[in-house]
């Protein structure tokens, strides 16, 4: 007998469980039909208020839901202040983590920005807006992986080199406390 109700009730509760899951992957994998390109300027604007920075150039903007819903933009290029000659630098597939709900709203809420394997080359100049930045700005969430820190002086020569294998940036909204995690080296110091 109880064979029996266990080889009667097997099927359905597969099938149940398989129509759940293609459901779920459903629901996640709709965004990736959208035009991604009209969401540039919500992007642009979004990381600006959240993350006071500008990134500029957009090019090649894509949805992925695996490991969790995120954005990635295949080119783009970072600046501090709205000055051309304020360029940070030349970013590849920045991934942006999203809330998938606000999405299908039509609104980018920006969790988290992920930044790897970039160059940023800074000034003296840049150097004071990043201090700036850390002083006075909120940012929300931001995370960079395996990059490197190329100080350039006024001559145009890169004299310190600071390789980064991780740095995490946030601001605590109820305690306005600022969060600044790196491993690495910077400025010769670990």
């Amino acid at each position: 007998m109880r064979n029996f109700i266990q080889k009667k009730y097997t099927f359905p509760f597969i099938f149940i469980t398989f129509g759940v899951f293609f459901s779920f992957m459903l629901i996640l994998s709709i965004p990736s039909l959208y035009n991604l390109s009209k969401f540039e300027k919500k992007i642009k604007e979004n990381i600006e208020s959240e993350f006071s920075f500008i990134l500029k150039d957009l090019e090649g903007i894509e949805y992925r839901f695996i490991p969790s819903p995120h954005l990635v933009i295949n080119k783009s290029n970072l600046f501090l202040s709205n000055s051309i000659e304020n360029k940070i630098s030349s970013l590849n597939n920045v991934k942006i983590s999203i809330s998938l709900f606000d999405f299908y709203k039509n609104k980018i809420t920006i969790k988290k920005i992920h930044i790897k394997n970039a160059n940023f080359k800074i000034s003296k100049k840049n150097l004071d807006l990043i201090i700036n930045h850390l002083n006075k700005k909120k940012v929300t969430n931001l995370s960079i992986l395996n990059s490197k820190i190329f100080y350039i002086t006024k001559f145009k020569e890169t004299s310190i080199i600071s390789p980064i294998k991780k740095l995490k940036y946030s601001t605590n909204i109820k305690s306005n406390q600022k969060n600044l995690y790196i491993q690495g080296n910077i400025f010769d110091t670990n």
